[in-house]
């Protein structure tokens, strides 16, 4: 390993440990703050489609984590608070309600101040008497943490424009073509169920495309398989718990899969509106996505996913529903058990 080679590693691990530990603490903070609240409000859902995703989205983007929504309502299938139907609505909310913290990270009057939002709020965090104060420091310093885990992973990258091997390396997922594209997708899903955060992996994305590293389509497939990779918390959340629950994390899981699936097939078109989408946002006049604009750009991706696929499952899942339960049958124990029918 060359010098160059290693420090770009030491950056770029520094940044991503800084990044999700940022995570954590923002999710934490925000828990802490209104968790009872929220616990009540999802608890409270009741059986209408649209006002489980409406929670769905409102819960995942005050602790921005869908990962933490979606265990919180596997737990609550488990336990029999909360039925299958309720559940898929607020999981379908929670996979709009994630986009939000990537919106965040593209405000570039905010994100350059990452360090002093980490010192003043680390002061609030360390001094502060009042419980809820210090909370809401933690919070905030989870987001300041955001901030420069994403600048420091960004400039960590910045040597890949000057080194050729590595490169060459990354061209070789490059989503030119359908297979391509696939292979871009599992690579994506790979990497978000070993490091349980599309965020992070989303970030990593980010960073490599502003500076040149990756094209616009190969970072949308990346993206996409992120979205699958998701679904592993769910699962693992899964183990141990009743078949229920198991029902949930299943639907959570076809959902993703099934949304990146349909845009693998159209993804060419998918790839070029997301990119006109973006250049409207960006207001950029030449008509080519320029490199600092692939925040923005990418953030349009995951976004147009995620709402899209809501709106076409959503007449659909009643079918969803019974679908999971044709995979994973309910026993005749369990329809008696009082886990089951609360």
């Amino acid at each position: 390993m060359t010098p160059q080679v290693a420090e770009m590693a030491q950056t770029v691990l520094g940044g991503l440990g800084i990044f999700l530990l940022g995570m954590k603490l923002l999710s934490d903070g925000m828990q802490a703050i209104a968790g009872s609240k929220l616990i009540r409000l999802i608890h409270a859902v009741t059986d209408k489609r649209l006002i489980g995703i409406l929670v769905g989205i409102g819960v995942t983007c005050v602790i921005q984590s869908s990962s933490a929504t979606t265990v919180m309502v596997v737990g609550f299938v488990n336990s029999g608070l909360m039925t299958l139907m309720q559940a898929i609505g607020v999981i379908f909310g929670a996979n709009i309600g994630t986009t939000l913290s990537l919106w965040i990270l593209t405000l570039p009057a905010v994100s350059k101040y990452g360090a002093l939002i980490i010192g003043v709020s680390a002061m609030v965090y360390l001094f502060a008497r009042k419980e809820r104060t210090r909370f809401i420091g933690m919070a905030v310093l989870g987001l300041g943490m955001l901030f420069f885990g994403m600048e420091l992973m960004s400039d960590g990258f910045k040597p890949l424009q000057e080194t050729p091997s590595l490169r060459n390396a990354l061209a070789l997922f490059e989503a030119g073509s359908t297979a391509g594209f696939i292979k871009s997708v599992l690579v994506g899903t790979v990497v978000t169920a070993i490091v349980q955060s599309s965020a992070a992996v989303i970030v990593i994305v980010m960073s490599l495309a502003v500076n040149g590293v990756l094209d616009f389509p190969t970072s949308v497939a990346i993206v996409l398989g992120s979205n699958i990779g998701t679904t592993i918390t769910a699962a693992l959340a899964c183990i141990g718990a009743s078949r229920a629950a198991i029902r949930a994390s299943l639907a959570h899981t076809l959902f993703n899969v099934f949304g990146v699936l349909c845009v693998t097939l159209v993804h060419t078109p998918f790839v070029a509106f997301t990119e006109k989408a973006a250049l409207l946002i960006t207001r950029n006049p030449t008509g080519v996505l320029a490199l600092k604009d692939f925040t923005v750009a990418i953030a349009c991706v995951h976004t147009l996913f995620n709402v899209s696929c809501t709106i076409i499952l959503f007449p659909f899942m009643k079918a969803l529903a019974a679908f999971v339960t044709l995979l994973i049958p309910v026993r005749t124990s369990e329809a008696k058990s009082e886990a089951y029918r609360p």
